[in-house]
């Protein structure tokens, strides 16, 4: 295929993580986990890590925040999100870079979709200087992006999982790794959530 060029979309078939008995993951946990992480490679670009930061706290950054760093592009604070109709609390997005050591440590520090922990990475001290009070949030919400088009969104302590409209190849490999539901209706706004990333949003 030339470079530049996009594979092929297909135009009616979204997914949505089933749950299967007692689990919530519809099976997107540890090996197949792992695997999936390494399908995102193949189709997204960026991912993205909420966090929520409460009224009158400083943001201290925790471990993998600061082991992602280098494949940092930048954090933004919209007004809605995918499985959020309206933002009103302190969101921030942070947006990375997918590539293969992004997805390691993802993969290092979670077993499932929903951002269980597998190993625990250790966080720096947190000095407490400063005339407000420190807060580490813990990042939630994994989505993946293709060119600033969600492809792939989740909200963590929901366990909602579902797709944008995907490439036929990124469908078929979700499929064979964990139970979804196959639909011709967007979830959660899917469809309508992207984001921009100006110079001065980069840090």
């Amino acid at each position: 295929m030339p470079g530049g060029m996009l594979r092929e979309v297909i135009a009616i078939r979204f997914l949505t993580l089933e749950q299967t008995g007692n689990r919530y993951t519809g099976g997107l946990e540890n090996q197949a986990f792992s695997s999936f992480l390494h399908v995102c490679l193949q189709y997204a670009d960026t991912f993205s890590l909420s966090k929520t930061i409460p009224d009158g706290y400083e943001d201290v950054p925790g471990a993998l925040e600061i082991q992602l760093q280098p494949y940092r592009l930048g954090t933004i604070h919209p007004k809605k999100w995918y499985g959020y109709p309206t933002i009103t609390q302190n969101t921030v997005q942070m947006i990375y870079s997918c590539c293969p050591a992004s997805m390691e440590l993802l993969d290092y520090c979670y077993r499932d979709i929903y951002l269980r922990q597998r190993n625990k990475l250790s966080h720096p001290t947190m000095d407490t200087i400063g005339t407000k009070p420190k807060w580490r949030g813990k990042p939630e919400d994994l989505c993946f992006w293709k060119q600033k088009r969600l492809i792939l969104g989740t909200v963590t302590h929901e366990t909602i999982c579902t797709t944008g409209l995907i490439e036929d190849g990124f469908a078929e490999e979700l499929l064979k790794l964990a139970s979804w539901k196959v639909t011709d209706i967007p979830m959660h706004s899917i469809p309508d959530i992207s984001y921009e990333i100006s110079c001065e949003m980069l840090k």
